[in-house]
């Protein structure tokens, strides 16, 4: 946008300085001087009736502290119309949802996630504590029985390994 106004102004500044150049390209030949003193009277009257009559409105373009209702209006009254929605049937509409969801989804889960805590303590604690007591008992049974012997718990291994191989082979 800066480069086409700034073309046009060097446009109109040389083809104000050298009019020659403009009449030049028309397909016919035209004997037209710009800067006759009528002509060039005329143009500094438009020029000095267009600046007294800025003088004498410049007051009428100060802005003034006014709201202008034009396509406004319509803007306004559909943002009235979607602030009554939004506060009146969609607030209701939410509140009874938030109130639902308090009632029928909130309670329920935090009756269930209760219940969930005494089954993880009661059921699932109680049977990995009651499995790992019962590991301990059976390790403290099993090390009553093994003297350090190694080479009687290595025959005993043998033996009974022999005695399973052999029962099993014997019922097939």
């Amino acid at each position: 946008m800066n480069a086409a106004m700034a073309i046009t102004a060097f446009l109109c500044i040389f083809i104000g300085c050298n009019p020659g150049w403009l009449y030049a390209m028309l397909p016919f030949t035209v004997e037209y001087n710009a800067y006759t003193s009528y002509h060039v009277s005329e143009t500094m009257q438009i020029l000095l009736f267009t600046a007294v009559g800025f003088f004498l409105f410049v007051k009428k373009l100060a802005p003034e502290p006014t709201i202008s209702v034009d396509l406004d209006y319509f803007y306004r009254k559909g943002g009235q119309a979607f602030l009554w929605l939004a506060r009146k049937p969609i607030q209701c509409i939410d509140t009874c949802v938030g109130e639902l969801y308090r009632v029928a989804g909130l309670i329920p889960a935090m009756k269930f996630s209760r219940d969930v805590g005494i089954f993880d303590g009661a059921v699932i604690d109680g049977f990995i504590d009651g499995l790992a007591s019962t590991v301990r008992n059976i390790g403290g049974r099993l090390r009553l029985a093994q003297r350090g012997a190694l080479q009687e718990n290595l025959t005993m291994a043998f033996a009974l390994g022999a005695l399973l191989l052999l029962g099993i082979l014997y019922f097939l």
